[in-house]
């Protein structure tokens, strides 16, 4: 099943600097973005918080630009092929990647953060004042405690469940229509996924494959 991913490598866009015009032009040729620059602006500016709270916080192992900048790449492409959604909840959020990443390019849906540990809670609430991002709202709690005002279109997670995991805690959170987007390890995708669900399709960038399972 792996082989049939479809490929998602980004077009002209060199990931081994942070060239604040050079993801610009991107945004602008490979999305229908409203204001590139601002978005682009908003991006360095995250990685640039997070590199900064990583010295004395550890919250990833990202060091450089550079290495922001593929992790930024690597949340964003999928947006080129799910299909539109209004509510997000991601789980085990972490530092960002993706839902902070997703929540700055998709200023118009709303992004539910749900993280259990306090400094990470703290480290996305932070960023989101920062970046003055109205659409994002962090829960510190487990997914498994988490109730929603409004079932989420899409749910998306990097966490190290399993796909079972995932389907079995977030039933009663998912619109009837919603879809999941997982990012998993090439060696974690396949986790508990059924190859024969017509409704499952997956996609890849270098060591990333994403599952996108349709309801």
């Amino acid at each position: 099943m792996l082989g049939s991913a479809t490929d998602l490598t980004p077009y002209a866009l060199d990931s081994s600097s942070f060239d604040l015009q050079a993801l610009v032009h991107w945004l602008e040729s490979t999305f229908t973005t409203t204001n590139p620059l601002q978005v682009a602006t908003q991006l360095e500016m995250y990685a640039k918080i997070l590199l900064e709270w990583n010295t004395s916080h550890n919250l990833s192992t990202t060091r450089t630009m550079a290495d922001m900048l593929r992790q930024i790449v690597d949340s964003i492409l999928p947006l080129r092929v799910i299909k539109p959604f209004d509510q997000c909840l991601d789980i085990g959020s972490g530092a960002g990647l993706p839902a902070l990443v997703l929540g700055i390019l998709c200023q118009q849906s709303h992004f539910t953060l749900c993280e259990p540990r306090k400094k990470r809670a703290a480290f996305l609430r932070f960023v989101a004042y920062r970046l003055g991002l109205k659409n994002i709202c962090v829960e510190n709690a487990r997914v498994q405690d988490l109730s929603l005002s409004q079932r989420a279109s899409l749910i998306t997670s990097r966490a190290s469940l399993s796909n079972t995991e995932i389907f079995a805690i977030t039933r009663s959170l998912i619109a009837d229509n919603g879809a999941y987007l997982l990012y998993k390890g090439g060696q974690s995708y396949h986790i508990a996924l059924n190859a024969s669900d017509p409704k499952v399709t997956l996609y890849r960038y270098n060591a990333r494959i994403y599952v996108y399972k349709e309801l």
